[in-house]
């Protein structure tokens, strides 16, 4: 389990504010994030991870413990 800091942007649909998530576990193909609001699924997002950026699509987002739990399926890590 991983507990990082990072910041998540939604990129379709576009929105140009970004907003604090927890990285809470990272696969060879994916990142998991807590964060206090929902992400459609299908989304494609920007994960700025410390000097990271990693651009991905939102798998499923679901209620847990006062927020939402968000799987994304990683397409590009710079």
């Amino acid at each position: 389990m991983v507990n990082e800091a990072a910041t998540l942007q939604s990129l379709s649909p576009l929105f140009l504010e970004t907003f604090d998530v927890q990285v809470v576990d990272v696969s060879p193909g994916g990142i998991s994030v807590q964060l206090n609001r929902h992400l459609a699924v299908q989304s494609e997002v920007k994960v700025r991870r410390g000097t990271a950026i990693v651009f991905g699509e939102v798998r499923y987002c679901v209620p847990v413990h006062g927020g939402f739990r968000a799987g994304i399926q990683v397409k590009e890590t710079i």
